[in-house]
């Protein structure tokens, strides 16, 4: 089922938040489930977190790579209000208050980053020669 859902688009746009570090078993199971699909198929990642999801963008970069993923070369990364170094997130993100005074700090290189890393896989799936599934 998910790998009919998949090979229905010709690229994709991937958002995910920084787990532990890294990528969520979850995440990571998607991939491995259905992995043919996957396989050549253009791929932008989105990621966030404390520091802007950067380990989680390199992991992804690393690991969609050597699954034969084309990843988008523009990694579009936003990070929290206050990062690695501000005070406790967890009442900030109950209330809702971390989300909205992150976003509201949002940067335009960020935007343009994930406009960037959007054009950058719809131009790798135009590009796929005529016949392949992606």
């Amino acid at each position: 089922m998910i790998g009919r859902q998949i090979d229905s688009h010709a690229a994709c746009v991937l958002v995910s938040y920084e787990y532990n570090y890294g990528m969520s078993g979850v995440v990571k199971n998607a991939f491995d489930f259905a992995f043919g699909p996957w396989k050549e198929r253009p791929i932008a990642i989105v990621t966030y977190g404390l520091d802007g999801g950067k380990t989680l963008s390199e992991q992804f970069n690393d690991t969609l790579g050597k699954m034969s993923l084309k990843v988008s070369s523009t990694p579009p990364q936003f990070a929290f209000v206050g990062g690695l170094t501000g005070a406790d997130t967890g009442p900030a993100t109950l209330t809702g208050k971390l989300v909205k005074e992150s976003l509201d700090r949002c940067t335009d290189k960020a935007a343009e980053d994930v406009m960037k890393a959007i054009k950058d896989v719809v131009a790798k799936a135009l590009s796929l020669p005529t016949g392949t599934k992606a």
